[in-house]
Order: structure tokens, then sequence, then C-alpha cells
């Protein structure tokens, strides 16, 4: 595998979690060691530029929207509606700050500029990560005031670096040597709600000399010696960690079952694999593979049947770049 082709198409979304979403996958490409790329097709604003900026270049469609860096927060005050209704709100709290935003009063002052101060908060983190992950400064990502910019004209604002589809990241990332590429920047993004996320393993052109393409099996197998040694700590706790990882392992099997990987998750257990040992096995395994360009990773998939509408796109377009 010679890099990562990120595809991207989500307006932005909710704050939660993003922050701890930029120190996971800033671990992750710098334990891949190879380069990746990010998609804007058609989208990746706000919350979704800031995954975007994690990669080491970003490609836009030419009728693709990339930028929007900004925090918005909503108050809706229903109370003129509620009286028109005939309802009365009686709230009765337990400290004074308890209601504040409520719906059903007028938003107050001291709650208007605490709002305010956590939505600049926010915007101050997510400047400090586009900047640091785009190389530009913080005053040029404020002076941006959340602009959006579609094709040629990311590219001209610095918020992208050219443009081009998902199948021409593919194939420019399959002409690039990981042994050249240039070493990572500590990496950061952030993630929304209901942000659509696709990673496409990228095969290499040619296998190298001292990495032979093994025969297809239907199991993977993994040397138990990679298995990260756990640490010991009273019983609830360890029970607590096992159902984590049993779970976790569980997961990483539905999805190598999907992509035609058969595993035993009850053995792995047994043998005391890790998840990400499984998970990294797994990605070697379809690497291996010269059907690998058509392979999709989706971290967590919704519990639902079939496959997801993003899965079932990455394979046809996968599978229409292969004939």
């Amino acid at each position: 595998m010679r890099g990562i082709a990120l595809e991207l198409d989500s307006p932005g979304g909710e704050v939660g979690g993003l922050f701890d979403l930029v120190e996971s996958l800033a671990a992750i490409r710098a334990r891949s060691g190879k380069p990746l790329w990010a998609v804007a097709s058609e989208c990746a604003l706000s919350a979704a530029y800031a995954i975007a900026s994690v990669a080491d270049r970003i490609l836009v469609t030419r009728t693709g929207e990339v930028g929007s860096v900004g925090v918005v927060a909503v108050h809706i005050d229903v109370s003129a509606a509620d009286a028109m209704a005939g309802l009365s709100w009686t709230l009765i709290q337990a400290g004074a700050r308890k209601t504040d935003g409520t719906p059903h009063t007028p938003l107050s002052p001291v709650a208007a500029a605490d709002i305010q101060s956590d939505v600049d908060r926010l915007y101050a983190a997510l400047v400090a990560t586009v900047a640091h992950n785009r190389g530009l400064s913080a005053e040029t990502v404020r002076a941006s005031e959340a602009s959006i910019w579609r094709g040629d004209a990311a590219v001209a604002a610095g918020f992208a670096d050219g443009i081009g589809t998902l199948a021409e990241a593919v194939a420019g990332l399959a002409s690039v040597s990981a042994r050249t590429v240039r070493p990572r920047r500590p990496a950061a993004s952030l993630l929304s709600k209901g942000a659509n996320v696709m990673t496409t393993p990228v095969p290499d052109a040619e296998p190298p000399q001292d990495d032979p393409i093994a025969e297809p099996v239907a199991a993977v197998c993994v040397n138990t010696a990679a298995a990260a040694p756990r640490p010991t700590t009273d019983a609830a706790a360890v029970a607590a960690r096992l159902r984590a990882e049993f779970a976790e392992i569980a997961t990483v099997a539905a999805q190598a079952g999907r992509l035609g990987v058969e595993i035993d998750a009850a053995d792995a257990m047994r043998r005391g694999l890790t998840p990400d040992a499984l998970r990294q096995a797994v990605l070697d395994q379809l690497a291996a593979h010269s059907e690998a360009a058509g392979i999709v990773a989706a971290a967590s998939p919704p519990a639902t049947a079939g496959d997801s509408p993003i899965v079932k796109r990455a394979r046809e377009r996968a599978a229409a770049g292969s004939r």
C-alpha cells in the first residue's frame, strides 16, 4: 500500500469529540508512515475541512467546496410561540445558571456572554488546528472569516493544493514512494456528527522486490508475539477493558468479513490479540492482494443490513477504475 486517499463530502457539524479525533488521526498517520491525501468531493467544510487539513495534500473537485473555518451556536427563543399556544412555563431550579439557554425564555445577557465565550474558545482551537496542519498563520485563517471557496479559488486561497477527483488522487498516490515522502508534521483534525468519511487503501503500482505478494487466503494469521502486553489492575477494571477489547475485535472481524476476509473472532480473543494488531494484519493481508484497489476500510460502521452507501459507492468506483 503506497498511501491513503481520504474522500470527504460533508458541510461539517457538531463539535463533540473533534479534538480527541485530532490526536487519533495524527497518531494513526504517524504509525502508518504512508502519505495521506484528502479529496473534497463535493464539499469539506467547517469540521470536515479540519479533517481534510490532516492530509499531506488536499485536492478539490472543480465544483467542490472547502473552507468555512468557523464556529456557530444557536439559541431558539420559543417563548412567544408558547404564549400563543397558551403555554406558560414555570422553571423550578437549584443553581442560578441551571436554566441558562432554555428556549422557553429570552436569552439573558449573562447566558449570551457565556455562550459567546465558549464559541470563541472553540474557534481559537479550530483556527490553531487548521493553521498548524496547513502551514498557515493563525491570522491568515482568521482573516478568511469562515469563507467558502470552490475549485480553483480554494487553491488560490491556500486552502487546497490542487484540482482533482478521488480517482486522480488514487492514481497519484500509486506513483508516490513512501520512502521519499517528507516527514509528517504532527497533525490534527476535527470530525462532525454525520460527516461522511471514507478511507481507500491505495495499492503499490508494482510490488517491492523485498515484499513479494502472498497468495490470496481466506483467513488472516497474526503472530501473537505482536500483541501488546496488557497491564494488570483490579478485577473490575480488567473485566471492563476486556469487554471493550472483545467488542472491538468483533467489529474488526465483521468489517473484514464484509471485505471478503474471514476472521475467527473467538480464536483471536483466546490468543490474546489486540484489536490494533488484528486490524493491522487485516490491512496487511488486503494490501498484498491485487484486488486491494477495491477495498474500503470504514471505522466502526453502523449495524445496518448490507453495505452502507459510502462503502457501496467506494466499491463501485474502485471496480470501475480497475477495468
